[in-house]
């Protein structure tokens, strides 16, 4: 007897170089019973799917009318490729974006809708059309469903603005408090200041009865000329002679990595960057409460605007005090180590 095709269970195969020793090695067979063919063929035979629609007297194949796309046809597929993101359906990512419901869409979707809005042309095309909104093809369809929501542009930029604006706030911070902790560390440093002594008097004694001798202080980069001061032989350098005798007789100095944690992370820190970032979240502070005049009508809009206004008015003042602290101690660090010589 023939046997019947059966339907395919997709698996990745354990190589055979692979089962050595794993839990597949030395398993048991199964009972028979359970492989029996004759009964998987029974529950798992892989019938081949008949369409149930009988074909058009004409002979068109299916019975499904062809969708009506209005966009050229490369707008049409990148729109399409952006769509494919979505599980809702597309009057659900409209209803969503008219919600401004961050439970439905992510800041990356709003984006996505964002950078995909349909022109003056498409809008006046799509306007035009006098057919059924549900026999539009899917970018087309999404389109027609945007030209519906007030405001839309606004709409979503105030969208992507509130889903961003935790994260953005919570950057900041970290790196703010990066810089405060960092300049609090320098300050306080007495590893630094071992180390800075050290220098100044190996530099002073290495200088004496020479222009450059008797000094009180030194420009901080000139830490990392200490390789450039060769021994008489050329073997070692005054940085690896300086590091030898901390390691053999005064350990401390290399504490001064853990003392100085967060120098690292505050030195990749950019005051003219954290500025602007900061500016851009005032600004869109500001657009909000614009916003929020312009739709004086639209009760859902306006009521997402203010819940979001009421729990987040006062964290872009307290980011630019907490950035004037910071750069305030910032001129310290500078006068204390870098300029005070």
């Amino acid at each position: 007897m023939k046997k019947k095709k059966l339907k395919v269970l997709h698996w990745k195969k354990v190589p055979n170089n692979k089962i050595a020793k794993s839990i597949w090695d030395g398993l048991q067979a199964p009972p028979q019973a359970l492989v029996d063919r004759h009964k998987l063929e029974l529950v798992f035979y892989d019938e081949p799917k008949v369409s149930a629609k009988a074909p058009k007297p004409d002979g068109a194949a299916g019975g499904v009318a062809a969708k009506v796309s209005l966009l050229d046809l490369r707008r049409a597929q990148t729109v399409g490729i952006m769509l494919s993101r979505f599980k809702l359906p597309l009057d659900a990512v409209a209803r969503a974006i008219r919600r401004m419901d961050a439970r439905a869409l992510t800041l990356d979707d709003v984006v996505a809708v964002r950078s995909y809005l349909p022109t003056d042309e498409e809008v006046t095309m799509i306007e035009g059309f006098k057919g059924e909104a549900s026999t539009l093809a899917p970018p087309d369809l999404h389109f027609w469903h945007l030209m519906r929501i007030p405001l839309l542009q606004r709409r979503l930029d105030a969208f992507a603005y509130l889903l961003s604006f935790d994260s953005r706030v919570r950057a900041l911070r970290a790196s703010i408090k990066n810089i405060q902790v960092a300049c609090a560390e320098v300050l306080g440093s007495n590893h630094l200041r071992f180390v800075l002594a050290t220098v100044l008097g190996v530099g002073n004694t290495l200088n004496e009865g020479t222009f450059a001798g008797n000094a009180r202080g030194f420009k901080v980069e000139t830490l990392l000329r200490l390789g450039d001061v060769k021994s008489t032989d050329g073997k070692t350098d005054l940085m690896k002679y300086l590091a030898s005798r901390f390691y053999n007789e005064f350990p401390e100095p290399f504490a001064l990595p853990s003392s100085l944690a967060h120098a690292s992370d505050a030195a990749k820190e950019n005051f003219l960057e954290l500025d602007r970032e900061i500016g851009l979240v005032m600004e869109g502070m500001d657009s909000i409460a614009d916003l929020v005049l312009e739709a004086e009508q639209d009760c859902v809009l306006t009521g997402v605007l203010e819940a979001f206004r009421a729990r987040t008015a006062e964290q872009p003042a307290a980011l630019l005090a907490s950035m004037d602290v910071a750069k305030l101690e910032f001129d310290k660090v500078t006068f204390c180590v870098a300029v005070a010589v």
